[in-house]
C-alpha cells in the first residue's frame, strides 16, 4: 500500500518570484517610502506623522472592495495607499487605506478559501435534516 502522505515528505523546492509581481511590489514599496516631494519618511517633522503599520492593523474581508475603498475615503477621509491589487476576475486582492497614522487593509471575499464578507458570514448556515 502506498502512503498517501508521501508527497508531503518531499523536500521543498524554492521557486523564483514572478517578475511582474516582483516589479509591482518593488514600485509600491518605493512609492510608500517616498513623500510626494521625493524626501524619505525619515525627514518628516513631528506634526507630519505618516501612516504606518502599527500594533493593531485591521485587515477586512469585504463584500465589494471597490465600493469599500470609496466609502472609507468619503466617510472617514481615508487615503488610498498605492494601487490596489486587482485580480484577473475583477476582485480587489489587497488594498490599503491611511486613516490618520494607521493603516486599514482590505480585500474582497474569497469564498473558495473560506474568507467571507460580512453578508455571507452573517447569513445563517443552511441545515440539513
Amino acid at each position: 500500500m502506498t502512503d498517501p502522505l508521501e508527497a508531503l515528505r518531499a523536500p521543498v523546492v524554492p521557486v523564483e518570484p514572478d517578475p511582474t509581481f516582483e516589479a509591482r511590489l518593488r514600485e509600491r514599496l518605493r512609492r510608500a517610502l517616498l513623500q510626494p516631494t521625493g524626501e524619505t519618511m525619515a525627514t518628516t517633522t513631528a506634526q507630519e506623522t505618516p501612516a504606518q503599520v502599527g500594533t493593531l492593523t485591521p485587515y477586512l474581508c469585504v463584500d465589494d472592495g471597490r465600493h469599500a475603498l470609496r466609502w472609507y475615503a468619503e466617510a472617514f477621509g481615508a487615503e488610498v495607499r498605492g494601487e490596489p491589487v486587482m485580480m484577473d476576475d475583477g476582485r480587489v486582492g489587497h488594498a490599503e487605506l491611511a486613516l490618520g497614522d494607521s493603516i486599514l487593509m482590505l480585500a474582497d471575499e474569497w469564498p473558495e478559501l473560506g474568507l467571507l464578507g460580512p453578508r455571507r458570514a452573517a447569513a445563517p448556515a443552511s441545515r440539513s435534516t
